[in-house]
């Protein structure tokens, strides 16, 4: 697996932001990619957030073969079926 980072802007405190927001303009994101390069780990948090903080909304995307374009995204799911920024980036695999 590759892990890739994005950065967006520096906010320290997001509570504040309303919920239609884009989360991507205010949040870092962490993507780790499987050996198809299909998208498998997305994290989010506040940016400089050590992956190894318990601070990280996690999503796991599961893909299956037969589509024209070679995979396709058949569910993608959050960590421990919760919405929280809760959760260890680096141990993302163990709560699914």
């Amino acid at each position: 697996m590759t892990a890739r980072k994005l950065t967006s802007p520096i906010i320290e405190d997001i509570s504040h932001l309303s919920h239609d927001w884009d989360v991507t303009n205010v949040l870092e994101r962490r993507n780790v990619y499987d050996a198809n390069d299909n998208l498998e780990y997305q994290g989010w948090a506040v940016p400089g957030t050590a992956t190894s903080e318990a601070r990280w909304l996690i999503v796991k995307h599961t893909w299956a073969a037969g589509s024209i374009s070679g995979y396709n995204n058949t569910r993608s799911q959050v960590s421990s079926n919760e919405v929280k920024f809760d959760k260890v980036f680096d141990d993302r695999a163990t709560y699914f």
